[in-house]
């Protein structure tokens, strides 16, 4: 699973992980998926999502710089 930045957008997060996008919103709503949010747009914190999911780190790219 490759992906280039950190933070997607509810779209971008869904092709990255293969979640539905439906998934991603309502987790997002309650909470329980890490986001930040601008304006009205909701920003997933992929590696955090990955993380969480329980990926282990080498599968989900994070790098540690």
């Amino acid at each position: 699973m490759k992906y280039q930045q950190p933070f997607q957008t509810i779209e971008q997060a869904a092709q990255t992980t293969g979640l539905s996008t439906f998934y991603l919103r309502q987790g997002c709503r309650a909470n329980e998926i890490p986001f930040v949010k601008s304006g009205k747009k909701y920003l997933i914190n992929v590696p955090a999502l990955l993380l969480k999911l329980g990926v282990p780190l080498e599968e989900n790219n994070v790098r540690n710089n």
